[in-house]
Parts: C-alpha cells; structure tokens; sequence
C-alpha cells in the first residue's frame, strides 16, 4: 500500500531556494548513510520529485509517496529531521518538517 508524507522547507528570500535544501538534504542521507535498498529506492523516486514542489515566498511542501514500512519510514523521517536541523542551526532555512499525510 502507497503513503504519503509531507516536506515543508521554508528559507529566507534569495539563495538557496528549499528545493535546493531538498535535493541537499536527499544527497547527504544516500551518499552518509547505511540505509537499506527499499529506503534508498525511496530517496531516488523523491529526487525526481523535488523540482515539482512549490510554493510561495521560500515556502514550498512536496506530497511524497513512499511504500515503507513504519521503521524504514521512521528511519528515513529521522535521517531527514537531522540534516534539516543542521541546515536550520546555520540559519539557512526558517523552519523544516516531514510528516504523515
């Protein structure tokens, strides 16, 4: 069965953009992480997705889909929430979460 969850990513007006924290954060979790194949299937589908999120004023939400059981899932939400604290202590993004829809 297919779920889905919501990324929020808000950022200042200029550079970068959320889809480009997006894509960042996506790249750090498979490229620093021991993660499974399902999990990492699961991060590929969501890259090709990134540039279809929007929003207005820095403030985009993507709806992802992902077909992971509730540890992988729960594994991939904090991965996520980690690299999107790091880009929120460097001020680089106003606020981020992923959530179930």
């Amino acid at each position: 069965m297919t779920n889905y969850c919501k990324i929020e990513i808000d950022c200042q007006p200029g550079y970068p953009r959320p889809n480009d924290v997006l894509t960042w954060v996506l790249d750090t979790i498979k490229e620093n992480n021991d993660i499974n194949e399902k999990q990492l299937n699961t991060l590929n589908n969501w890259s090709k997705l990134v540039p279809l999120g929007g929003g207005k004023f820095g403030h985009f939400i993507w709806e992802m889909s992902y077909d992971l059981d509730e540890v992988d899932y729960n594994e991939i939400k904090g991965l996520m929430m980690v690299e999107l604290t790091k880009y929120y202590n460097s001020q680089t993004i106003r606020y981020g979460s992923i959530s179930k829809k």
